[in-house]
């Protein structure tokens, strides 16, 4: 191993070690807050942000880490050396990320199972009639109800006690439903970490992300209704379709430039140089979608055939008579503007 490898390795060990460590330590106090403030969400609240802002300053160290001291030692290491260290320290920020979000999973679900268990509590206790007194039937109501007495038919109005309103009324029912689809959203977040590092998504990169939103809105929704019951599928279909709708609305803007790239790329793909120039002098000037834009694009993607496609017609429009040369340069380019994105 290099220095380099020798140093970084042992740094991002000793981070993991104190990753495990506070995990342990947060979901121990989190369990024991949750149990002794169920009517105060506010100390949790509280606790939370604390324990976010400890995660993210371990991710801050890693990233200072490797800026101030190992970059600098690989800086004349080979590009495969350099990609490989810097990839174990974003998969440690990853960890430290994932290990957060689920300690607030876990402890945001545990209070409202705690609240849940206190609003059955309330359920249980039969209120009275306000006029003459005989009891009315005791459940679980979500909201205010107008009961009319089976003895002297007066209605009274019904509310539901602390822990029920603070259930239905507050984010315990989406807490337990995020907890319930942890796999979906778990998915969703690394299909989001990947949409959102391309600077020229295509149609299918659109359908993949819409793809885990779907799977996973449908999966809180499904989870959500468990605790709310009487809840129809209609109804989970409905409020699924409106979280994606609500996540995708800023995606329609740039269906245009979407669908040109789409047919650049796929023309790239296949070869055809001819058609790939023709449709981008037309149809990609039109949209403003230029050459470098699909080298880029292909770079990204990964498509290393498409990329030597485009850097063809590239050399086409620049004209030059160093055709090996100019690819040559401007391969080394584009792969360097992409990792730089990272």
């Amino acid at each position: 191993m290099t220095a380099a490898e020798t140093r970084w390795s042992a740094f991002l060990d000793k981070v993991g070690r104190r990753v495990s460590e506070l995990e342990a330590e947060a979901r121990a106090g989190l369990e024991g807050l949750v149990e002794s403030e169920v009517l105060d969400p506010a100390p949790l609240s509280s606790a939370l942000s604390e324990l976010k802002a400890r995660f993210h300053g371990l991710t801050r160290k890693v990233d200072d880490a490797w800026h101030d001291t190992i970059e600098p030692m690989v800086e004349d290491a080979p590009e495969a050396e350099r990609d490989a260290l810097w990839l174990q320290g974003e998969a440690l920020c990853r960890r430290v990320e994932a290990a957060f979000v689920g300690l607030e999973r876990e402890a945001q679900a545990n209070h409202a199972k705690a609240l849940h268990r206190l609003a059955l509590v309330e359920a249980g206790v039969e209120p009275a009639c306000a006029s003459c007194g005989a009891p009315l039937p005791g459940r679980l109501r979500p909201r205010a109800v107008n009961v009319t007495c089976a003895h002297c038919q007066a209605v009274t109005t019904v509310r539901p006690g602390l822990a029920t309103a603070m259930f239905f009324g507050g984010g315990a029912l989406h807490a337990l439903a995020v907890f319930g689809a942890s796999e979906a959203f778990d998915a969703l977040a690394e299909a989001e970490r990947r949409f959102g590092r391309l600077a020229h998504p295509t149609d299918d990169d659109v359908a993949t992300y819409r793809a885990a939103l779907e799977a996973a809105w449908v999966a809180w929704a499904t989870e959500k209704a468990r605790w709310t019951p009487g809840t129809k599928p209609d109804a989970i279909a409905s409020e699924a379709a409106v979280k994606v709708a609500q996540a995708t609305s800023t995606l329609a803007r740039d269906a245009r430039r979407r669908a040109v790239r789409t047919r650049a790329l796929a023309l790239a793909h296949h070869g055809d140089l001819t058609a790939l120039v023709a449709f981008m002098r037309a149809d990609g000037a039109n949209a403003g979608f230029s050459v470098d834009d699909l080298l880029e694009c292909a770079a990204e993607h990964q498509a290393t055939g498409a990329l030597e496609v485009a850097l063809r017609a590239a050399s086409i429009e620049a004209e030059g008579d160093d055709e090996a040369g100019f690819i040559d340069e401007k391969r080394a380019e584009v792969l360097q503007t992409v990792r730089r994105r990272r």
